[in-house]
């Protein structure tokens, strides 16, 4: 539709230059898609280079570790799937083909250099170690700063610290010598025989150093009979029984206890206890059962059964301490012979004198078996007895009672055994041997009340088994008495 104005004309478009513009705006956008033509094929190169870069690079990686291209890996692997002999083989080998591209994937890049994850979780263990041991040298600087709180003074370039450790006792000094042998001089370090300081004295001084010094102990060891003296410098007593070459067992005694610490004035003490096994032959002694009996006169007795002494055999195990016997314990028992215990039977029955007849015999027995006699013998020469004795001997029988000795009185009369007899003790001691004429052999085992008169000190009251003995005898005047003994 064409606008016409009342009084404008409007004019009418040149076609020429239409024409123109027309050619020149195709012109232009020709060249634009020219243009973009080349840089997508050049983009497209480059995508290519890069891709190939990083596949050769990655060829390049797998035969540094001995893997086989992925396509060949997937050739081999697609040949011998179907056999499944080697399928677990194969599964691992691919978890570890891919736990190694895992790890050797790219994290990021910095520059040229690409950044694996291997290289990333290397990095962080060294870091961490790194980290740790700077830790504990901090921890263990602070320990020994407070274990040894020593100041850190201002040194001159030619002084040193040193550190002098004495039986425990840690001091600091500052010094300028050179030589340990110096250090000592110069601060008045007093060394006894035996002592000794480490580093040795010849030792060069530096800087944060450290002497000990270790003082001599002479400590003695007594082992049994042997003595030891030794040198010791510190420990305790198994140390120093170690050092000494002393061995020793369970059962022997040291003292003071092993665990102790040593000292100066310790002086230790090994007891070698030592145990054997010995077997003796050992007598039973025979034991004596006594009874009564109505048979035999009260006063007197019967042995119904001599004793014998058995026989055993006897196990021991002794203790012996330094080679001296302390003891023994029996373990074994083995009899032999038994032993057999001896009867003796004490008298119950009196003695009728006076009833019936004057020859009527006693009713019961006067004699003990085996033990009384009637015959003794005279003694001979002068070497049998020392000394003879004229006495008024009397004579007495039965009271119910022992002798002053706590004997039963007997009537025996020989030397192998004699009777019984009552004297004056200070004239005849009890134990006395003697030889009564008439009578025979007698033991003075008792004592009568003649003995505290004066006159009557050679009295001898000879012991018979009944009165009429005793009256037959009477009173006889200057008996002689041999003395075998005096006493027991």
């Amino acid at each position: 539709m064409r606008r016409y104005a009342k009084d404008n004309k409007i004019n009418e478009p040149n076609t020429a230059d239409v024409t123109k513009d027309t050619v020149d705006f195709n012109d232009e956008k020709n060249n634009i898609f020219t243009d973009s033509k080349n840089i997508e094929s050049k983009e497209n190169d480059e995508t290519a280079q890069y891709n190939q870069d990083k596949s050769s690079e990655r060829k390049l990686s797998r035969r540094l570790l001995g893997i086989e291209d992925t396509e060949n890996f997937e050739n081999r692997r697609r040949s011998s799937r179907g056999t499944g002999k080697h399928s677990a083989r194969q599964d691992r080998n691919k978890k570890d083909s891919k736990v190694i591209s895992w790890l050797y994937n790219s994290v990021f890049t910095v520059g040229h250099i690409r950044v694996t994850r291997l290289f990333a979780i290397t990095s962080f263990l060294v870091l961490a170690l790194a980290v740790s041991g700077f830790a504990l040298w901090l921890f263990a600087t602070d320990v020994l700063e407070k274990k040894m709180p020593i100041e850190n003074p201002e040194l001159i370039p030619s002084e040193k610290i040193v550190y002098i450790q004495d039986e425990g006792e840690t001091v600091l000094v500052k010094t300028e010598e050179d030589k340990v042998i110096d250090v000592v001089e110069s601060e008045e370090i007093v060394l006894n025989e035996n002592d000794l300081i480490l580093p040795d004295e010849s030792s060069q001084i530096y800087n944060r150093m450290t002497l000990h010094i270790k003082r001599a102990k002479n400590v003695t060891i007594q082992a049994g009979s042997e003595e030891h003296n030794i040198t010791f410098y510190s420990g305790t007593v198994e140390d120093a029984l170690k050092e000494a070459g002393i061995s020793y067992d369970e059962d022997d005694i040291v003292e003071p206890s092993l665990n102790t610490e040593v000292k100066s004035d310790t002086d230790i003490k090994l007891d070698i206890v030592e145990v054997e096994t010995v077997t003796e032959e050992v007598v039973i002694e025979f034991e004596t059962e006594y009874g009564e009996t109505s048979t035999v006169l009260k006063g007197m007795y019967a042995v119904t059964q001599k004793g014998v002494d058995g026989l055993a055999e006897v196990t021991y195990e002794v203790t012996y301490v330094n080679g001296e016997e302390t003891g023994r314990k029996a373990v074994e028992e083995v009899m032999i012979k038994e032993p057999v215990n001896r009867v003796e039977l004490h008298g119950t029955a009196l003695t009728r004198i006076g009833e019936g007849d004057d020859d009527e015999e006693p009713s019961v027995s006067v004699k003990n078996p085996d033990e009384q006699s009637t015959n003794p013998t005279v003694p001979g020469t002068s070497s049998t007895y020392v000394d003879i004795v004229s006495c008024m001997v009397t004579a007495y029988t039965h009271t119910g009672h022992t002798t002053a000795t706590g004997t039963w009185p007997r009537s025996t009369r020989t030397l192998e055994n004699p009777g019984s007899c009552a004297v004056v003790p200070d004239t005849f001691p009890y134990g006395s041997l003697l030889y009564v004429t008439g009578y025979g052999y007698c033991i003075a085992e008792d004592t009568g009340g003649f003995r505290h008169d004066p006159d009557r000190w050679n009295q001898i009251d000879v012991f018979m088994n009944t009165v009429d003995e005793c009256l037959t005898w009477g009173r006889r005047r200057d008996v002689k008495v041999y003395v075998i003994r005096y006493g027991y």
